[in-house]
């Protein structure tokens, strides 16, 4: 009976480890995190997305349970900023360069860049609220820098 706890216990370590484990605050509570990556990384862009607009890349695995819960709001909010925040699905696991050039280590992990392909943010984890709260804050900051420069 001990070998059966201690082999489910250890199963579950690696299944929160591997799926994110980690639980971010409310997004209605707090004020999104800065990026915690240390080093700002930049990617470049597929052609068939415009270079001008920020993005949202999500860092996934098709095994990862709450990356599959996860993936209609991504596909809605998508629908939803189309025009004026591009979308990018990274599978880590055809793609592990991108991921480690990014230092995504827990699925799913969302990196915010702006239109110059810098991350400003992250998050790590399913957190709708979170995901919904950076992404409106994506897409109207920009506006929101033009209108106070063209006031200055």
């Amino acid at each position: 009976m001990r070998i059966y706890i201690y082999i489910t216990a250890l199963a579950l370590t690696f299944a929160l480890a591997a799926c994110g484990g980690k639980k971010q605050e409310n997004a209605d509570t707090a004020a999104p995190a800065p990026a915690t990556h240390e080093t700002p990384a930049t990617v470049s862009l597929p052609d068939s997305i415009d270079e001008t607009l920020p993005t949202v890349i999500d860092f996934y695995a098709e095994w990862c349970g709450p990356c599959k819960r996860i993936t209609p709001l991504v596909e809605q909010l998508a629908d939803e900023y189309e025009g004026r925040v591009n979308f990018m699905s990274i599978d880590v696991d055809k793609y592990p360069h991108e991921a480690q050039k990014f230092g995504v280590e827990a699925m799913p992990t969302f990196i915010f860049l702006d239109s110059e392909g810098n991350e400003t943010d992250r998050i790590v984890g399913a957190d709708p609220d979170a995901l919904r709260a950076y992404t409106e804050r994506l897409a109207t900051e920009p506006a929101q820098y033009f209108d106070e420069e063209a006031t200055d």
